[in-house]
């Protein structure tokens, strides 16, 4: 069986996933975008976490208007 990653860019979603208890590898960004990106295990519960943080940042800026 493969082991899937999936790549996080954002540092406040990689501090929300690290307080959930999920850890994380830290790599250099290849790409020159930012200085790091951050690695973590592709599993249901990282996809639920990912879910609600961008539900709920969406619902916020509709009701700030921001």
């Amino acid at each position: 069986m493969e082991l899937v990653i999936y790549v996080i860019k954002n540092i406040r979603l990689k501090n929300y996933l690290y307080s959930l208890g999920l850890s994380y590898k830290k790599q250099i960004d290849k790409t020159g975008k930012q200085d790091y990106i951050y690695l973590f295990k592709d599993t249901e519960r990282l996809r639920q976490a990912i879910t609600f943080y961008t539900e709920f940042h969406k619902n916020k800026r509709n009701i700030c208007g921001t």
